[in-house]
């Protein structure tokens, strides 16, 4: 299997409203593939809660996006630091 998702972005929403927009935007204009509502876990929260989405460019390259909001970013970076301490 060959690489497939070369292009991965993280947008940041201040609210869900502006998720919503967004998501509608990305819809409208690329071919969605695939969709991960993250907001929505069972048994609470493993992963970061973001809207995965994953669409096919006019290329043929899958671009991976990521929607989250402002907070839940700063909570993912202080993790990250944790994170990278329990690996070293």
């Amino acid at each position: 299997k060959g690489l497939e998702d070369f292009n991965r972005v993280t947008l940041v929403c201040e609210d869900p409203y502006v998720m919503g927009v967004t998501y509608a935007a990305l819809n409208s204009s690329y071919t969605i593939v695939g969709v991960k509502n993250k907001h929505m876990q069972e048994n609470g929260w493993s992963q970061p809660p973001d809207l995965h989405m994953v669409f096919l460019e006019d290329t043929g390259w899958l671009c991976e996006v990521q929607l989250l909001f402002y907070d839940i970013l700063e909570i993912k970076k202080e993790m990250h630091r944790y994170y990278g301490l329990s690996r070293a």
